[in-house]
């Protein structure tokens, strides 16, 4: 029979520690987050992000097409967008043309 564990604050900031975000928390030890949403503690261990123009510059520099990063880095870009820093993105392509390939 498996033993519940009783999550402390301690135990929770450690376990906590090993993640960078909320989501990454909550899939990676889905009893501790919600441990620390039910000891209203997921704030203090992992703050929600504040996208700031250098962070979203610093995300927008990890892709090579303006698609790519809206897909892999929407909350980044939806930041960029409703704060209207378009500029930061200007220098990515918006597709990319690929040749046909019929297969032979």
């Amino acid at each position: 029979m498996a033993t519940k564990l009783k999550w402390t604050e301690k135990a929770l900031r450690e376990e906590a520690k090993k993640y960078r975000t909320r989501g990454e928390f909550c899939s990676g030890n889905k009893a501790a987050y919600n441990a620390a949403i039910r000891y209203n503690l997921l704030d203090d261990l992992l703050p929600r992000c504040k996208w700031t123009r250098e962070r979203v510059a610093e995300e927008v520099a990890k892709y090579s097409t303006y698609n790519e990063f809206r897909h892999k880095s929407y909350h980044a870009y939806c930041a960029m967008e409703n704060k209207g820093w378009y500029d930061l993105a200007s220098h990515l392509p918006r597709h990319i043309h690929r040749k046909w390939n019929d297969g032979t």
